[in-house]
């Protein structure tokens, strides 16, 4: 190949380089939590001027633990002056990491002195995994990285030549890399790896002025550690420490790069100084990898692409001679070609690298949702500038880039260190373990007042946060019931609390409710003092419970003159009516979501009593009640069980008209399949056929019957031995589901078929349900339907007589 070719395939390098680089922002979003955050920098200093950059020394050149040099953010300013538009945090990145390809290059071509090993090098750097991510996205350690190169390019320069020019240049170097990101210290310690077999020689010509000069180096190091209250301590025990899996080399520095790097090692530390200095950085960052992978990303993967990339042009000849003799004792009818065995050898690694870089680009870099945008733009639009919100430290990083708000962690780890006085790490770890306690804390008192402490006036939460095992409780359960935090904002991915310090809606009595009857006894062990909640994992503001359980209140009331009783109905629908959404609706789900059957069956067991904002939310199932009927009168896709879930309560409480109501029931039977199931599972088919014998109950509208008697059908041919349900296993099938079929044999006058669901249904036990108390207020509903109010209280009161939970306290 010549040397014009191989300049033709550098440029083409680049190109692809650059375009793979554009992946990450391909929907024009930034693509990590970090992005959004160093934009945000950005922006301020374009705003509001180069002196919101701290003026603390330390701070400018990253030696304080939480501090952070401002070069980068200077730059990027500059370049959004020029051209004020986004696009810069897209494309800028890309042009500072194809620059960087374009310094390694020559890199690799002073370690190797030949220039197909350095291009082969130059494609298996650009294209490690965890180089791609971190030259392609908007921050400081990109830029960083195309110092690290320069640096890394010139002290090769000087090892080689012992020309003292190259020195000065990287003198020069250094402190502008001091300035844009703390990379430099992974610089000097790989530089320090580099001169090793070169200090082992002076070493042993000049023992003594050696040791003089390493006492006065391990001197400087001892000091630096006590500089300023330790800081140099404080900065190393920064350094991210995790444990790291084998699978995860392999995943960021590229399959080729690992293998063969690693097996170039002996072949390395046999070669020249040079040589043996690149494989002891190799080893040594491999090896500091394991616990920290600032180490192994990207920096191992310098050396590494190299030492690959020259051991398979080493040994390519021998493997395509070996290849050919296996195929030639094949006695193939076909001419071997020694060299299309090498071009096929060659493809197969530059295809496997490269395919591994771009894959990672696409699957590594997730950038937010749409859903996460709707709330960050809800935030700019409906609170303070100078809010403070509560949310875990990683999703501050979103919350403050998009929102120009603090968080509490984030905030105070890089903004205060970067245009302020850096916190110490003291103040760092005092406030990561408040959060971590406001958070995990179930006493809530405790959390009052750290929110206070923090000034904080909302929590953010969302599905990440609420996955978190170590904060999956506490805070992120009792915000949805606790009147001191009012929802304001819920997608079904983001939710926003406004925290009220002074709640004035609280219980008289934050007790239970003492009474000698099981059911009162039973509901009174899902008491949280606010409402009543479920045992489940579910959202523990389920409005729908509170709500059946005001109205069963309200009749023990009206029966036994009991103030309790009547003091328990009243908070409820207080407690409903505040945690009500602005336009009406209630929420359900983790993360919760505004629904509307979920909003109609709050409304139906209060609907008659004294609740404030049934008028708004009657507004709001009247809207929903529009939208889905226009959804399946044009062939747009609904759920067919929540509209059939809709129908009887839509229809018992009036807030559907007769043209809304056949569209409803004309979609639900429409969707029936042949072999008379709904949707994609018994359960669908169950809930369905409920809801029509529920209307049909209602209005003895016979046009349902039919499709309720072919589901049944198909139920019954889903029944395996005494009327279970044959995939039943425990917990699979609540006894509530039992119950919704009892009822449809019900309704068709099956009554043997009946009776064997009901046997069913009355060996209810609280234990064997995964949401108990949600089960037996169904079981009541179906009861109520089938008997009346009164007779069904009487009935689950005989179901759970001797459960556990309906023991007197």
């Amino acid at each position: 190949m010549s040397s014009k070719s191989e300049k033709i395939f550098l440029i083409l390098l680049l190109i692809i380089s650059f375009i793979v680089r554009l992946i990450p922002h391909r929907n024009l979003i930034l693509a990590t939590y970090d992005e959004y955050l160093h934009r945000d920098i950005t922006l301020r200093i374009v705003n509001e001027g180069f002196g919101v950059i701290s003026k603390d020394i330390y701070s400018l050149l990253g030696l304080k633990a939480y501090s952070y040099p401002p070069m980068f953010h200077i730059i990027g300013a500059l370049c959004y002056k020029l051209f004020p538009s986004d696009y810069v945090f897209f494309i800028l990145p890309a042009i500072i990491g194809t620059l960087t390809v374009l310094v390694y290059y020559y890199f690799a071509k002073e370690v190797v002195s030949n220039e197909k090993v350095a291009l082969l090098s130059t494609l298996f750097f650009a294209f490690a995994p965890n180089f791609i991510y971190r030259s392609s996205l908007y921050i400081p350690e990109n830029l960083g990285l195309l110092l690290f190169t320069l640096s890394m390019f010139t002290f090769t320069r000087f090892l080689k030549s012992k020309n003292w020019k190259y020195l000065g240049l990287l003198i020069i170097l250094l402190p502008i890399y001091m300035v844009t990101h703390r990379g430099w210290v992974m610089f000097v310690l790989a530089g320090f790896f580099m001169s090793l077999p070169y200090l082992y020689e002076y070493t042993r010509r000049y023992t003594k002025y050696m040791l003089i000069l390493m006492g006065v180096f391990l001197f400087g190091i001892v000091a630096l550690f006590f500089v300023d209250g330790g800081m140099i301590s404080n900065a190393i025990s920064r350094i991210p420490k995790s444990e790291v899996s084998l699978l995860g080399y392999f995943k960021w520095i590229g399959v080729v790069q690992l293998i063969f790097g690693f097996l170039a090692l002996n072949m390395y530390l046999r070669g020249d100084n040079l040589k043996k200095g690149i494989a002891l950085w190799a080893l040594a960052f491999l090896t500091i990898g394991s616990f920290s992978f600032r180490f192994r990303d990207p920096y191992a993967t310098f050396p590494l692409s190299i030492m690959a990339s020259e051991y398979i042009y080493m040994n390519l000849p021998g493997w395509v001679e070996k290849i050919k003799l296996s195929l030639n004792n094949l006695k193939l009818k076909f001419k071997i070609n020694k060299k299309k065995i090498y071009a096929i050898l060659l493809s197969i690694f530059i295809l496997v690298s490269t395919t591994q870089g771009v894959s990672g680009a696409y699957l590594f870099i997730k950038p937010p949702t749409v859903k996460d945008k709707e709330a960050f733009d809800w935030i700019k639009k409906n609170t303070p500038e100078n809010s403070v919100f509560l949310t875990w430290w990683t999703t501050g990083y979103l919350l403050i880039g998009n929102t120009h708000r603090r968080d509490i962690l984030t905030w105070m780890k890089v903004y205060q260190g970067f245009m302020g006085k850096p916190p110490s790490l003291r103040d760092v770890m005092m406030a990561y373990s408040d959060l971590v306690a406001m958070f995990g804390e179930v006493d809530k008192e405790r959390t009052y007042y750290l929110l206070k402490k923090y000034n904080v006036s909302y929590v953010y939460l969302d599905k990440t946060i609420r996955n978190y095992g170590i904060i999956k409780h506490g805070l992120s359960e009792y915000v949805a019931y606790d009147t001191h935090f009012k929802l304001l904002f819920a997608n079904g991915n983001s939710e926003i609390y406004k925290y009220i310090p002074n709640a004035t809606l609280e219980p008289k009595n934050k007790g239970e409710i003492r009474y000698n009857d099981p059911l009162v006894n039973y509901l009174e062990k899902f008491w949280t003092g606010y409402n009543y909640a479920d045992f489940d994992e579910g959202y523990k503001a389920d409005f729908v419970l509170n709500a059946k359980i005001c109205k069963i209140y309200d009749m023990y009331y009206k029966k036994t003159n009991d103030s309790r009783f009547k003091e328990r109905r009243d908070y409820l629908l207080k407690w409903l009516a505040y945690k009500e959404m602005k336009d009406g609706a209630y929420v359900t789900g983790i993360p919760p979501k505004e629904d509307v059957l979920t909003t109609v069956r709050v409304l139906e067991p209060i609907i008659n009593m004294n609740f404030k904002n049934k008028n708004k939310a009657i507004s709001y199932i009247k809207k929903e009640v529009s939208e889905i009927d226009y959804n399946i009168t044009t062939n747009k896709e609904e759920d067919v069980v929540e509209v059939a879930s809709l129908i009887p309560y839509l229809y018992e409480l009036n807030l559907i008209n007769r043209s809304q109501l056949n569209d409803y029931i004309n979609y639900v039977l429409k969707e029936q399949k042949q072999d008379g199931k709904w949707g994609r599972s018994i359960s669908d088919t169950i809930q369905v056929a409920y809801s029509l014998g529920a209307y049909y109950k209602l209005s003895n509208d016979t046009r349902v019957l039919e499709a309720i008697n072919k589901s049944a059908e198909y139920i019954i041919d889903y029944e395996g031995d005494n009327g279970y349900l044959k995939d039943e296993y425990k917990y699979k099938y609540s006894k509530a589901t039992y119950a919704k079929i009892m009822f449809i044999y019900y309704i068709l006058g099956l009554k043997e078929k009946a009776k064997e669901e009901e046997k069913i249904v009355s060996q209810y036990n609280s234990l064997d349900e995964i949401k108990p108390l949600a089960a037996l207020l169904d079981i009541y509903e179906v009861y109520s339907y089938m008997y009346g109010e009164e007779k069904a209280l009487d009935k689950i009161k005989e179901l759970i007589k001797n459960d556990y939970l309906s023991k007197e306290w």
